[in-house]
């Protein structure tokens, strides 16, 4: 393992496992959740590493999600202990991976991506068991205490976490950065010297700008170019606010029409590049 990486992942674990004050009872609605290190997570720096990123120096393609949820809830925990502690080679625990996904029809955010990704080029797709062109990590590296796995404001740990997110991308060295969500596409240009003017205009008129395919920009970090992208969140109510908020309320094409729409011109990118 890359001595950065596992300075990473011990930095980030350290950070989560500290109970620090601003960690415990934050507000979802009427209840309270944590923000903790999972337990079991010691060789990789996020649960949905697991799926696409495990073992790999480098990637081409790096997508970004909020953040991963819980760990700890009875139906999933003695899975993800699975993937963090079984002797399985990688390729075994990125399928098993995957197909859970694909048995379970109510996890909206991961079975889109199964169609979103084969939008940028069949050698991109994440249905593909550890597939070498992609990396996916969540921004917020916590997961919830409870069974939650959603809501709640978390744009405080987005932009601590945009941190850690800086040094995977100099230690995985992507050439394209996909964020799920506004919120996370800002908190990561936030930390990487973006002005205050293209920052505004994510923050005011993100979805004006994803319609009219400016959802990116091109940046050099250390000695690494690289484009980022800001898409809508692949969970169901990023279909909804898709379709919702950029002018399409009355026509035929439905949220996941437009979202492939928006992976297909990244593909485009990856295959002229």
């Amino acid at each position: 393992m890359d001595k950065r990486y596992r300075n990473l992942i011990d930095e980030a674990k350290e950070y989560y496992s500290s109970e620090a004050p601003e960690l415990k009872n934050i507000v979802k609605n009427d209840k309270l959740f944590d923000f903790k290190w999972c337990d079991w997570l010691e060789q990789e720096i996020n649960l949905w590493t697991y799926w696409q990123g495990a073992e790999l120096e480098t990637s081409e393609i790096m997508v970004i999600g909020q953040d991963f949820g819980t760990c700890y809830d009875p139906k999933n925990q003695a899975f993800y202990r699975y993937l963090c502690e079984s002797n399985d080679d990688y390729v075994k625990k990125s399928q098993a991976y995957i197909s859970r996904i694909e048995a379970d029809s109510k996890n909206k955010t991961d079975n889109n991506l199964l169609l979103l990704t084969a939008e940028l080029g069949k050698n991109y797709c994440a249905s593909i068991p550890a597939n070498r062109m992609l990396f996916f990590t969540n921004m917020c590296l916590g997961y919830r205490s409870g069974s939650g796995i959603s809501g709640g404001n978390v744009s405080y740990y987005l932009k601590h976490d945009s941190v850690y997110i800086r040094e995977l991308i100099r230690i995985k060295q992507p050439k394209v950065v996909i964020c799920l969500g506004a919120d996370t596409y800002f908190a990561l240009l936030s930390c990487l010297s973006v002005d205050n003017n293209t920052l505004n205009l994510i923050a005011t008129d993100f979805w004006t700008l994803l319609e009219n395919a400016d959802n990116f920009i091109d940046i050099s970090l250390d000695k690494l170019d690289l484009r980022i992208y800001g898409v809508s969140h692949a969970g169901a109510y990023g279909l909804v606010n898709r379709k919702k908020l950029t002018g399409h309320k009355d026509d035929n094409f439905t949220g996941l029409d437009l979202m492939k729409s928006d992976w297909g011109r990244i593909g485009v990118y990856l295959n002229n590049r």
